[in-house]
């Protein structure tokens, strides 16, 4: 009798096994809707095993010490299939997939776990940042080595794998209160070519090439970005530093800019916004010290 326990239990952590998190997007901004027509973020679920896998009353969380946040009520995972999840907060199951009680968020990072009905990890991960609409995935269903995708594919096969986005630009000057004429050092890790803007908006292969340090004489956005000459190396996030000369503040201060901040100062106001567009935004203290700052994609969210 204890050999043959022993066997069943070795069959059913092979079956769990079977089951592994295949591509995700928590930078899913334009791209592939839900059966609502909203922009969730997604997990591509796979099965390696040619046979159906009921995954009713597994656990799925984005917390390593609350493994059993959300539980499925009713899943299967074709075989050699996918099986599409929501991190939606709507917490239901729907034919078009399974929307998780809790969202993701990238840049913290969150994990996300995947658990069997016993609370037995069957996969997990630790999300890496992607740039707007990007996604990471194995490189071949189920199998191959985790890469970047500028064309995410849920529910499809992972083609067209990228390398990892160029260096981000470090400026040699922290944000914040600096002297008129201060000069502004970039470089990037991966000795790519940095181009840099100085009105706010999104460095593109044709903004200024860096080659000597930048001077900044009055209150300014500089904003830089690596492009790498390797193909299929997409270019880097974005780097935001606002500088301030000769001004004064007694309470704290928002930087914001963009690709379409006029726009955006024209519609704070009752009326309906209309502006869609990457900026970032900067928190600082009265005294010009950077609290915190974000990049992202400018939309509606109406009542807030």
């Amino acid at each position: 009798m204890k050999y043959i326990l022993l066997l069943f239990i070795f069959t059913i952590s092979v079956g769990h096994s079977q089951i592994v998190i295949n591509e995700y997007s928590a930078a899913n901004v334009t791209q592939h809707p839900d059966a609502f027509g909203e922009f969730e973020d997604w997990v591509e679920l796979y099965n390696l095993s040619p046979n159906p896998i009921d995954i009713s009353g597994w656990f799925m969380s984005d917390k390593a010490n609350n493994i059993g946040k959300f539980q499925i009520q009713s899943g299967v995972v074709p075989g050699n299939g996918t099986l599409m999840v929501y991190c939606s907060g709507r917490a239901e199951t729907f034919p078009s997939g399974i929307h998780t009680n809790f969202k993701l968020t990238q840049t913290q990072p969150e994990k996300f776990i995947l658990a069997d009905n016993g609370g037995i990890v069957v996969d997990s991960l630790t999300l890496i940042p992607c740039q707007r609409n990007h996604s990471r995935g194995r490189t071949s269903n189920g199998a191959g080595t985790w890469s970047l995708f500028t064309t995410p594919t849920p529910n499809a096969s992972n083609n067209n794998p990228q390398n990892e986005y160029a260096s981000r630009p470090v400026m040699s000057v922290s944000a914040g209160n600096i002297n008129a004429g201060t000069a502004i050092t970039l470089t990037a890790a991966g000795g790519e070519d940095i181009r840099f803007t100085l009105d706010g908006s999104t460095p593109s292969i044709t903004s200024t090439l860096y080659n000597t340090p930048v001077v900044i004489n009055a209150t300014t956005v500089l904003r830089a970005r690596s492009f790498s000459a390797t193909p299929n190396t997409p270019p880097s996030f974005v780097e935001t530093n606002t500088y301030f000369v000769g001004v004064s503040h007694t309470v704290p201060i928002f930087s914001i800019c963009g690709d379409d901040i006029s726009d955006f100062i024209n519609d704070i106001h009752p009326n309906a916004f209309t502006s869609n567009f990457d900026g970032a935004i900067e928190m600082f203290s009265a005294s010009g010290i950077l609290i915190d700052e974000g990049e992202g994609f400018y939309n509606k969210h109406g009542n807030d």
